[in-house]
């Protein structure tokens, strides 16, 4: 399993605010891990406006 911080990683690279699923769709174009994309999948259906608030909720579900 990804650590939060190779997720946090992956996700810096992405463009914000950004909803699960444009982050998830990101992760899949990218070719990141299927892990990752596994992560992802559990947030809540949001509008994130970086990667530390996808962190902090990624935090609330471990």
């Amino acid at each position: 399993m990804m650590t939060l911080q190779e997720i946090h990683t992956i996700i810096m690279r992405a463009s914000y605010p950004a909803s699960k699923e444009e982050l998830i769709a990101f992760v899949r174009r990218e070719g990141y891990p299927e892990d990752a994309l596994r992560r992802l999948e559990t947030l809540p259906e949001h509008y994130y406006g970086s990667a530390d608030s996808v962190m902090d909720a990624l935090r609330t579900l471990d």
